[in-house]
């Protein structure tokens, strides 16, 4: 678990991906498996919503690193609810996790909008890409 202040996170250690993502906008990016001040980072909405899409406008997709859901990981609902398009390799697990994120009754519960938007973004991405063709 790397803890840290907002001010050094977005100062030192995320400067270099908010150039990356601003000057090349990539058609994908990986979330990573770590904790951040106790939160998975695929599992962060703050981190892959709020800074990496809304503050610096990306566009593109989002993937987890493969396995992040694993034993003792990221939780896959909350991967998808953070703006995690594709969870990576995509297990039975994930999927009955993700089932279940929608008949969870917690008011934080997965919402069908989030998950289409998610599919929206992979959809885009292919259709962008030289792959479809």
């Amino acid at each position: 678990d790397s803890v840290v202040s907002e001010r050094a996170l977005r100062e030192i250690y995320l400067k270099g991906f908010e150039i990356a993502v601003k000057e090349s906008q990539p058609m994908a990016v990986m979330s990573s498996y770590n904790l951040l001040n106790g939160v998975h980072t695929a599992n962060s909405y703050d981190l892959l919503t709020n800074v990496l899409r809304r503050e610096w406008g990306y566009q593109g997709m989002v993937m987890t690193d493969w396995n992040t859901t694993g034993k003792g990981g990221s939780f896959a609902d909350l991967c998808i609810k953070a703006g995690n398009d594709l969870v990576m390799p995509g297990t039975p697990r994930d999927v009955e996790e993700i089932i279940q994120g929608f008949y969870d009754t917690a008011e934080s519960s997965l919402q069908y909008r989030e998950l289409r938007a998610c599919a929206a973004r992979v959809v885009r991405t292919i259709l962008q890409s030289n792959r479809y063709e």
